[in-house]
Parts: C-alpha cells; structure tokens; sequence
C-alpha cells in the first residue's frame, strides 16, 4: 500500500516534471520564433533594396566619382603585384600603394578581384557585403542588450539610412569602416554587460580595432570615446585589477599587428591628408575657432 503511494507520488512527481520541461521548452521556443520572424520581416524589406543596388552597379561599370575611380586604379595596381608572384610586390600591397588612405577596402576586396576577376561590380558587392554583415552585428548587440524587435527596428535605422545606403553600393573606404565601428561596439557590449572576457571577445575587439584603423584614420574620433568608457567602467567594476586590464593589453596587441605596419610607414602622409581633408567643407569637423 505504502509503495503503492510512493509510486503515485513520484509518478505524479515526474508528470509534472515533464510537463515543466514542455512548458520550459515552449518559452524557450517563443523567444526563437520571434527573432526569425523579426529577421525575416527585415530581409523581406531589405531584400528589394539589395536588388535595386546591384542592379545600379552593373548599369554603372565605372568610377562614379574620382575617389571611386582612384580605388579601382589602386585595386588594380595590387591585382599587378599579387599576380606577379614579387615578395617586394606582395608587401607593397599591405604597406605601399596609397600612402596617404588606409587600404582596408583594398585588401577585403582583392581576394575576390583575383578569384574571379576584375569588375567594378565586384570591388562595389564587397563594400555592399560588408553593409550586411555590419547590419548583422547591429542585430546581435542591440539583441544582447534589448530584444529581436529592437534590433531589427535597429537594423532597419542604420540599413536605410540614405548616407548608409550611399557609401554601400559603390566602391569606398565607408564598407570596412562600418563593419568596424559596429564589430567594436559588438564586442564592447560583453564588458557593458559584465561577462568574463572570453578569447574570442578580446580578440575580436582587437580585429575590430586594427580594421577601423585600416579603414579611415577618423576611426579614432568614433572609437576613442567607446573604448575610454568601456575600460573605465568595467576596471572600477572590477575593481582595477590587473586581470580586468589583460583583456584590454590583449586587444591593443593584435589591433596593433593588425594596423601598425601600414601606419608605421605612412604616418606622416596619412595624417598631412587627414588635415587636407578637414579643410574641405563637406568633411569638415567645423569651424578652427569661434574667430573664425
């Protein structure tokens, strides 16, 4: 009698547990099937978007302006050096060429260039590729820090933004520069948020950095101010510890490696350009002093 209770109590008991375990698996799946329905509903929208940009590229086979123009000359000039085999030619690639712009929109586009060869509407799909993939790391850090619907919502804001879409449909430095910007702020949203700092975060932040800094040297305007306040918070959050530092020390190494030898070598020429191009009105950070 009594292990006949026993035995309707636990089986009682392991109804309940399965049915916890269902109900469990139900809200886990809720959260899922929202966030493809929020990714779907924003590559539906986009999707026409997408169709209109590389239908524009292959109706415009040429430089549309004189800085894309110059990006096609200098793509074509590694293309030369990666083909002839030279290991002065292939390190001119990485450090020589356009002394004056980081050749980060070079190097992500040369791969495919000598892959499949050259046309302008292949350098343009690289820096339209690089405009996805940094509206996929707009999703997974307004994600991590909100909900799917706030970052599609996220997504369609920086994605149809008409200086977005501009800069991604032709061949320019803004491709790389977005991928950055928004990899950095990905990866700093791990200390914002408290976790441990895994390889792959701090890592990822150094690649992050070291590809801004190949990008456009006013990378550090953006990423200066993010960096200066993530370390702050999460070194009293840890109460400035050394170990809490070593992510960071860790990051600055490998943006180094991967920024440091075209800047070591084009410094001078690099920043002399920077300030040409502070003096134009359009890129202009405003005026010198209030005299002005």
């Amino acid at each position: 009698m009594f292990e006949t209770e026993v035995a309707s109590q636990g089986g009682a008991i392991s109804v309940l547990a399965t049915s916890e375990e269902n109900n469990l698996s139900v809200s886990q799946e809720q959260p899922y099937s929202q966030e493809r329905s929020w990714l779907l509903l924003t590559g539906l929208l986009l999707f026409p978007l997408i169709v209109a940009a590389i239908r524009w590229m292959l109706d415009h086979p040429y430089g549309i302006h004189w800085d894309e123009a110059l990006y096609f000359n200098n793509v074509l000039r590694d293309l030369h050096n990666l083909y002839s085999g030279s290991p002065r030619q292939l390190g001119s690639i990485l450090i020589g060429g356009d002394i004056r712009r980081p050749p980060a929109n070079l190097l992500l586009a040369l791969p495919f260039l000598a892959l499949f060869g050259f046309h302008t509407a292949i350098a343009r799909l690289v820096t339209l590729a690089c405009w996805g993939v940094s509206g996929w790391f707009t999703f997974l850090t307004t994600r991590r820090m909100s909900s799917p619907a706030a970052a599609a919502l996220a997504v369609l804001i920086f994605c149809l933004s008409p200086e977005v879409i501009s800069a991604s449909i032709f061949f320019s430095t803004e491709g790389p520069f977005f991928v950055a910007t928004s990899a950095m702020l990905y990866f700093a949203s791990f200390y914002w948020s408290g976790d441990a700092p895994r390889t792959r975060i701090w890592f990822g932040l150094g690649l992050a950095i070291g590809l801004g800094l190949l990008s456009k040297s006013s990378f550090l305007l953006i990423a200066f101010p993010v960096l200066a306040v993530t370390i702050f918070l999460y070194l009293r959050r840890n109460h400035w510890g050394f170990s809490a530092c070593s992510s960071f020390l860790k990051a600055g190494a490998v943006a180094f490696v991967v920024a440091a030898p075209w800047w070591l070598k084009n410094l001078g020429p690099a920043f002399a350009y920077t300030k040409f191009a502070r003096e134009q009105p359009r890129n202009s950070l405003g005026v010198p002093s209030l005299a002005t």
